[in-house]
């Protein structure tokens, strides 16, 4: 995201909640430093990682990183006025932030999308990276 600095992390959980408006769920924890920059900007790009992004999705969700431009270390990036766009991502959407509410220990971010790249048709179909017991697996 921009506007207050370069910022990114992993997120455990992406939810597509309405088609109109598309609206996707994102849930951060309640004390990411991302929540105060993802208010002050208003928008943010969230990158559809696949299996062969295990190591950017590590990084991200390591609290010891870099932040700023030094942590964009990993991976290739593009920046555009959304944020950071992964060049390899398996779909890249640009979102405005409708809302952000505490649930339990986390924040739900609701973002409305207003543009995606999915980067289709694929020679090769992507293999999704999940999340299942804490650990990042590739479904397919």
């Amino acid at each position: 995201m921009v506007g207050t600095g370069l910022h990114a992390l992993t997120v455990s959980a992406v939810l597509h909640v309405s088609d109109e408006p598309p609206i996707l769920a994102i849930a951060l924890r309640e004390r990411s430093s991302a929540i105060e920059a993802l208010t002050a900007s208003g928008r943010c790009t969230v990158n559809v990682l696949g299996d062969q992004h295990r190591q950017v999705a590590a990084h991200f969700a390591s609290r010891s990183r870099p932040r700023g431009p030094e942590g964009f270390a990993v991976g290739a990036w593009t920046l555009d006025e959304w944020g950071p766009r992964l060049t390899d991502a398996v779909a890249v959407m640009s979102c405005e932030v409708t809302d952000i509410r505490p649930v339990g220990d986390h924040a739900l971010l609701l973002a409305q999308v207003v543009d995606v790249d999915a980067r289709l048709p694929l020679a090769v179909p992507p293999v999704p990276l999940v999340r299942v017991a804490r650990q990042p697996h590739g479904v397919g």
